[in-house]
């Protein structure tokens, strides 16, 4: 009875085989369903690349000009053109604006730009121009900002003050040279040049060529006893022709023309 109630071998019983088909349909919709989400994200993605594209192509928002704002002294416009082109090439959605600012910033005689979109169909560019302070070594200018810059030769203005030190002090002795000079001008002395050494000494340089030693220690009291003395010296006779400020209580006075050299001493 116990083997008829079971039937014949292989009824009544579920082998593997037989429930691989009712399990494989959901799993083969599931499957499914992520294929098709997979697809359909695809042209969503293309699709919404495709209008940008058009959005961003020069038959919808053409554009018509570029509006320059600056006062440009030493910026070549060709130079400036050139750099420029190879991003306005598409529409206004199209343009890509720190690729623009990035292009012209790269301008030896550029400090700072901006550029932005002034609709319907203007790029305004803003350029803001390096101010030279002065030469710095052989072949760069440094701005009175401290940053050093290299033009083209031709573009370099004469009469420009020779500044000399390591490019890491760049902005300190563009701000020490700008301060100088101004103390220098209220007592009839034109600063022509300085220069900051590795061991970090100064050493002025006057319009006629006469060289300050100022050192490195103590450099505003030497600079402040030597032009709170200079007008007592100056006779206008003959001028200097070195200077050294490197003395506790004075410093040392060499003339162009023939003559003993004189030490001066000053309170300090």
């Amino acid at each position: 009875m116990l083997a008829d109630s079971r039937g014949q071998p292989g009824e009544g019983r579920v082998t593997r085989a037989e429930r691989q088909p009712s399990e494989a349909g959901p799993l083969l919709l599931s499957r499914l369903r992520w294929v098709l989400a997979g697809a359909l994200l695809v042209l969503v993605l293309i699709g919404g690349r495709g209008a940008w594209h058009w959005l961003g192509s020069d038959e919808l928002f053409p554009l018509r000009g570029v509006s320059l704002q600056g006062e440009l002294r030493h910026v070549d416009e060709a130079a400036l053109r050139e750099a420029m082109s190879v991003h306005l090439g598409r529409g206004m959605l199209g343009l890509d604006m720190d690729a623009i600012r990035r292009a012209v910033e790269a301008l030896p005689w550029v400090e700072r730009a901006a550029a932005r979109r002034l609709w319907p169909g203007t790029l305004l560019l803003e350029v803001r121009e390096q101010q030279a302070l002065g030469r710095w070594g052989e072949a760069a200018l440094v701005s009175v900002e401290g940053e050093l810059f290299r033009p083209e030769a031709a573009s370099v203005p004469e009469g420009l003050p020779a500044l000399h030190g390591p490019d890491v002090e760049a902005a300190r002795v563009a701000s020490r040279y700008l301060a100088l000079r101004e103390r220098f001008d209220q007592v009839g002395l034109a600063l022509t040049g300085l220069s900051l050494d590795a061991r970090d000494s100064w050493r002025l340089t006057l319009a006629d060529g006469a060289r300050l030693e100022l050192g490195s220690e103590e450099t505003e009291r030497r600079v402040s006893r030597f032009l709170r003395v200079w007008p007592r010296l100056d006779s206008g006779e003959r001028g200097l022709a070195r200077v050294d400020l490197r003395y506790p209580h004075g410093f040392a006075v060499a003339w162009a023309e023939p003559g003993p050299d004189k030490r001066v001493g000053g309170s300090e």
